[in-house]
């Protein structure tokens, strides 16, 4: 299995509790493993597979 790291934008963040709902669900699409989400750059980087 190889893991890859992946970063996205993430347009629309309001706010940092916008951060937690946005991690819950990118953490649910198979093959993501962790997705780290940042507020203040609004991106989100993705260990997949």
């Amino acid at each position: 299995m190889s893991n890859e790291m992946t970063e996205l934008k993430i347009i629309g963040m309001t706010c940092a509790s916008c951060v937690v709902h946005v991690k819950e669900a990118l953490e649910k699409i198979p093959g993501v493993h962790r997705a780290d989400v940042s507020y203040a750059s609004g991106k989100a980087e993705l260990k997949v597979d």
